[in-house]
């Protein structure tokens, strides 16, 4: 789940940034999109389900890889997983990043254009231009969604590498319940900005 709000940003950064078409993106670029999720999900799930990974414990409401005996294996795992997070922000930062890059400066060729009078920059321009910022804004939203669910259990995992502290400490715990409060309300966040972008789009009549 986490994996596709990633790899939206970049289905994003191909079709504003890169400006790539539709068809080169589905028969180049959608295979990766769709492997990725599906690698970052599996790489660790599977391991943790052979070798007996997954346990109860009482901060989380699930079955989770939990270190109850910190054994190499285990440890492996749980880097893993904090290495999939890490590169899944560093995806959505470049992402994002190339996209606002785009937006910027077709801001600044339409502001020339218009300064210039140049009236081959019609309306259908800037209303594609308008959608685009739309789409930075919803990215945005998405970005900020994934980095609500998952800082609280990144904050938490780090937290067990510190010399001196177990899941024991005040912190370790109110992270925990940050964690629980936040991570399940994922579907909700996406759930609302897609119902905001749908409307601003349909009211500018695109």
């Amino acid at each position: 789940m986490f994996g596709y709000n990633g790899v939206l940003c970049v289905y994003y950064a191909c079709a504003i940034a890169f400006r790539m078409k539709e068809a080169r993106i589905r028969k180049i670029i959608e295979p990766i999109l769709h492997g990725f999720p599906l690698f970052i999900g599996l790489a660790p799930a599977i391991p943790s389900f052979m070798y007996g990974f997954y346990n109860s414990n009482v901060h989380d409401s699930w079955c989770t890889v939990y270190p109850w005996d910190q054994s190499a294996r285990e440890v492996l795992v749980l880097n893993t997983l904090l290495v999939c997070i890490g590169v899944n922000f560093v995806i959505v930062l470049i992402s994002l990043t190339l996209i606002i890059w785009r937006v910027c400066q077709n801001g600044r060729q339409l502001a020339q254009a218009d300064s210039r009078g140049d009236i081959q920059i019609d309306e259908r321009l800037k209303a594609t231009h308008r959608n685009t910022r739309l789409i930075i804004v919803q990215s945005l939203a998405y970005a900020g969604a994934l980095l609500l669910s998952l800082i609280f259990p990144f904050a938490r995992n780090m937290l067990t590498y510190v010399p001196g502290i177990g899941d024991s400490n005040p912190i370790f715990i109110w992270l925990s319940k940050l964690m629980l409060i936040f991570m399940p309300l994922q579907g909700f966040f996406n759930f609302n900005i897609f119902l905001w972008h749908k409307g601003k789009l349909l009211s500018y009549g695109l």
